[in-house]
């Protein structure tokens, strides 16, 4: 029986979609959030500038206090607690589990979302 391989994934194509990358953090970017309540840093993303124009993104912000979180349609949106005491996510009116470091909580970018910080702590996120 032979087994043919997918012309997309052939050795050459596999080695672009695999590299290693190392990105220091003297060279993330600072962006304002959308509803400039607060900024991030942006780690890496594939392209675009700004605010959009971007297929995937990575970004690290600082949490102090409840906040809402700005809308980033067509995107789906996985937030993870670097640092802290974690965060309860309210999502279109609904808490969600407790986020934090080991319990990622994945969202569409349209829905209204607000991050309440456990125990009044500030959290670092990504």
């Amino acid at each position: 029986m032979a087994v043919k391989r997918r012309r997309d994934i052939a050795p050459r194509n596999l080695a672009r979609m695999i590299r290693t990358q190392i990105h220091r953090a003297s060279a993330y970017v600072p962006m304002p959030w959308k509803n400039g309540l607060g900024s991030t840093l942006e780690v890496a993303r594939d392209t675009g500038e700004g605010l959009d124009g971007f297929g995937w993104r990575l970004s690290i912000a600082d949490i102090d206090e409840s906040n809402g979180f700005s809308a980033f349609a067509g995107y789906q949106r996985v937030i993870s607690v670097l640092e802290g005491g974690g965060m309860v996510l309210e999502v279109d009116g609904t808490d969600t589990p407790r986020c934090s470091r080991s319990s990622p909580s994945p969202s569409q970018g349209t829905v209204a979302c607000t991050a309440a910080c456990s125990r009044g702590r500030s959290v670092t996120s990504i």
